[in-house]
């Protein structure tokens, strides 16, 4: 088990490094052992040296002159990035036996026509459903739109700046980097699309707070509805989820007698492309965290089967403010899903805790269907 760490110890004695290296390890550790894609990057990092720890010889001289020995991340320039892609590619079976290039463009000056062409470059990659690095800031070009002719990324610090239109940040970027797969991908288009060039029209449902006619209340036994919104047909299923001040859809794990929240969506007929849903918590003090509690959303063909599709309080930092929602999207183009929840657990409840507390905002959910 870990060592409690101590954020109020003084940051320049040994024992603090020790404690904060030994801590970061152990939950580097945590993802190495799940098996998951991040857990992999960051065994690829500790084993190329990006990630230097104490036991790292090869870093020992080098960090002991600019002293410190203790766990370090070094600037990950782009020579790194490739190194890390090929060897990503070359351990991956599927990829290894395939044609793969790892593709990369550097704005050779800063002017408004090789801004144009950068931008023409991203937008064909994008549009065959290839995600784009880009450099300066490092972050992930992920969709274009044809309507509004905007190319969307994620610009990073801690998922509060999704969903941003590069050309504001245009003269930050400096080069990008991806990976061609050739002729690979099953789709020749971006799949963030309403609509696809291919001729795949994208069934936009949007679901609001008030379109569930849930109560005002939690209730601790579970609840079942039909419903009929936006011509898509679905069911739900509920446990402590109301709608709350007729404000936001509301799961509340914690309180005394309780422990656990969720909302359950099942689609009998609709083939479920993506879904996109606006969370955070309703407020600041909700008293749940990875320490007591998890959010999860997950999927499933069959109920009883659950996929996890992210962990909220571990993979995520939500917000804590539900007039500034984070919106969160999810794809499943290969694989048919008939349900989908969000499930919030809490435990550590004292019996005296009469206040309906941890709570989970929903705000607008798109469902995007395929004919």
């Amino acid at each position: 088990m870990a060592k409690e760490f101590d954020l109020e110890a003084d940051i320049e004695t040994v024992e603090y490094k020790e404690r904060q290296e030994f801590y970061y390890l152990c939950e580097l550790q945590k993802y190495m052992d799940s098996k998951s894609f991040l857990g992999y990057l960051f065994k690829i990092a500790l084993d190329s040296h990006i990630l230097k720890t104490s036991s790292d010889n090869q870093f020992n001289e080098i960090l002991q002159n600019r002293n410190t020995t203790f766990l370090e991340g070094v600037n990950v320039g782009y020579n790194i990035m490739i190194a890390l892609l090929t060897e990503y590619i070359n351990n991956n079976h599927f990829l290894s036996s395939h044609i793969v290039t790892i593709d990369f463009y550097h704005i050779s000056e800063r002017s408004d026509s090789e801004y144009a062409r950068v931008r023409a470059e991203l937008v064909n990659y994008l549009k065959r459903g290839i995600p784009v690095i880009v450099g300066g800031h490092s972050c992930v070009a992920y969709a274009y739109d044809d309507e509004t002719d905007s190319i969307i990324l994620n610009w990073g610090w801690q998922g509060n700046r999704n969903m941003i239109n590069v050309d504001l940040y245009m003269p930050c970027i400096e080069d990008f980097i991806c990976l061609d797969f050739g002729n690979l991908l099953e789709h020749d288009c971006t799949h963030n699309y309403d609509f696809c060039p291919c001729g795949n029209q994208f069934n936009k449902h949007l679901i609001r707070e008030s379109d569930y006619g849930f109560e005002q209340q939690y209730f601790y036994y579970e609840k079942e509805k039909e419903h009929v919104v936006d011509g898509l047909v679905f069911s739900t299923k509920r446990l402590r989820c109301g709608y709350i001040e007729q404000e936001r859809i509301n799961l509340s794990p914690r309180r005394a007698n309780a422990g656990t929240s969720f909302l359950q969506f099942q689609f009998p007929s609709a083939n479920v492309q993506c879904i996109s849903l606006d969370l955070s918590f309703w407020s600041v003090f909700e008293g749940l965290d990875s320490t007591n509690g998890s959010v999860l959303i997950q999927y499933a063909s069959v109920e009883s089967n659950w996929i996890t599709a992210i962990d909220l309080l571990n993979d995520f930092k939500l917000s804590t403010n539900r007039y500034q929602h984070d919106t969160l999207s999810f794809s499943f183009y290969h694989t048919a899903i008939h349900y989908f929840r969000i499930i919030a657990t809490s435990a550590n409840i004292s019996s005296s805790e009469s206040r309906n507390k941890g709570r989970i905002s929903i705000k607008n959910v798109n469902i995007y269907t395929l004919d």
